[in-house]
């Protein structure tokens, strides 16, 4: 080979690699122990990120994912990390989901969601776009948040967040809802998880729903982006301007399936859409009394659609009064506030088994005397 020969053949090389790196895209899975894998069961590649790259890879694209998952970590001190995380993973795009352990802490949403933003700033400045992620459910045995209302919560303002700044949204706590028989299935079963974390299973759900978002396939319906009145809230005007704000983050909603439902009932909602955003609005025009647990239908234009029917809130009306024994506020006292009480029957107050809203005489300790009045309210109904 002559020298010219050789040089051209040189510079084909380097430019092959360029093209090759080029074509290559790298991932940067940043979060806490939920990204990094802990309580995998498939210890050799534990967490979604590797389970990601084989499903992107199997599915013809040139791509890594790599793993900066740190276990225990809040989102205000991954603000700070993301820098080393960018400056290592030479990525291109940020896949962002943390703040389970903002909740597990006590930390406000509002905080979390602004370290969100922050640390996508951050990497938008490094030329990396963002897919945020919801955070999956905790355990209904978790310390904290077993009611999963803070999470909600949290999830609609990580929505809320990707919509205001156009960025993409996987949501694997909306996917996580739609499976049967979820923590038996999906989640760690053994000792020492204080919020719930994936098994194999799970792990791979999550890789899957974060493949569908980065392969363009729309699997998701219309989620809830804000709701009034807020889930738990008590004392709410008879009156009161209900609203549910919708996004889907794959294809436009369908105006034609839109509903809105108090305690299962449709009722006469005002639609406004807009592409892919939807807003339901009622008031009730003789003013509403007792509990209304608040959900809605929707679905999309994707093909096949995906459609859902999910209660985004439970709210009290103030003037209701609950007899002694309704537990669970529906205004009867059934089969389900004695399973309630049971759940934490002998319980004292100071231990794990203790919690003071079925404590109904107030003496500090769960027992029969408690059994006692809710037997004696058996079967009646405030309204």
């Amino acid at each position: 080979m002559n020298r010219r020969a050789l040089l051209l053949f040189t510079i084909g090389l380097v430019l092959f690699g360029t093209i090759a790196r080029a074509q290559n895209t790298v991932y940067l899975a940043f979060g806490d122990s939920i990204t990094e894998g802990d309580f995998d069961t498939n210890t050799s590649q534990p967490g979604y990120p590797p389970k990601l790259q084989k499903l992107l890879v199997n599915a013809g694209m040139d791509a890594s994912v790599e793993n900066y998952g740190l276990g225990g970590e809040q989102t205000t001190d991954g603000v700070t990390r993301i820098d080393t995380a960018l400056a290592l993973a030479h990525a291109d795009i940020l896949l962002l989901m943390e703040g389970t352990n903002d909740i597990y802490h006590g930390l406000s949403i509002e905080t979390t969601v602004q370290d969100l933003d922050t640390m996508a700033n951050k990497a938008s400045d490094q030329g990396l776009s963002t897919v945020h992620a919801t955070i999956i459910p905790f355990r209904p045995d978790a310390r904290v948040n077993s009611d999963n209302v803070l999470t909600g919560d949290l999830n609609m303002g990580i929505r809320s967040l990707a919509l205001a700044r156009g960025r993409e949204l996987a949501d694997p706590f909306e996917v996580f809802l739609e499976q049967e028989n979820l923590f038996e299935t999906y989640y760690y079963s053994g000792a020492g998880d204080v919020v719930g974390h994936p098994n194999d299973d799970g792990y791979q759900l999550l890789a899957q729903i974060f493949a569908d978002v980065l392969l363009d396939v729309d699997s998701v319906p219309p989620v809830p982006v804000s709701v009034t009145p807020a889930d738990g809230l008590q004392n709410v005007p008879p009156k009161v301007a209900i609203s549910v704000k919708l996004a889907d983050f794959g294809n436009d909603i369908d105006s034609s399936s839109l509903q809105l439902l108090l305690n299962g009932e449709a009722v006469a909602a005002k639609r406004f859409t807009d592409g892919n955003v939807a807003t339901l609005q009622y008031t009730d025009p003789d003013g509403l009394l007792g509990v209304y647990k608040l959900s809605y239908t929707a679905g999309d234009l994707a093909s096949p659609a995906n459609s859902v029917t999910r209660r985004v809130s439970t709210f009290t009306i103030a003037g209701t009064t609950f007899l002694q024994g309704d537990l669970d506020f529906n205004g009867r006292v059934d089969g389900y506030d004695l399973v309630l009480l049971g759940s934490r029957f002998g319980g004292h107050n100071g231990d794990g088994l203790y919690y003071i809203g079925f404590d109904i005489n107030g003496d500090g300790v769960i027992d029969g005397e408690d059994l006692a009045i809710l037997a004696n309210n058996f079967g009646k109904s405030t309204f």
